[in-house]
């Protein structure tokens, strides 16, 4: 997936995949691959995390201590608060 989302950078349609994070399923993983590979407006990168953050204190057990993890390793590289 992660190849879609960068080919799509490259070619500049990335916007076509916001609508991505409303959807139940898709949006557990369009959220950490566009915070990952695009230069996204604030608005949408903001949404990216809440769904990140609320599957680190909602997900199942395991899929959330995962999402808790990235949270930490994005927060300590990238220095966001």
């Amino acid at each position: 997936m992660y190849s879609l989302i960068r080919k799509a950078v490259s070619e500049g349609n990335i916007k076509e995949y916001f609508p991505l994070l409303q959807h139940p399923v898709a949006r557990k993983w369009i959220a950490h691959q566009l915070v990952e590979n695009a230069e996204l407006p604030k608005e949408v990168e903001d949404s990216c995390f809440s769904i990140v953050e609320e599957l680190a204190e909602n997900g199942d057990p395991a899929d959330a201590l995962g999402e808790r993890y990235w949270l930490q390793e994005w927060n300590e590289k990238k220095g966001r608060t």
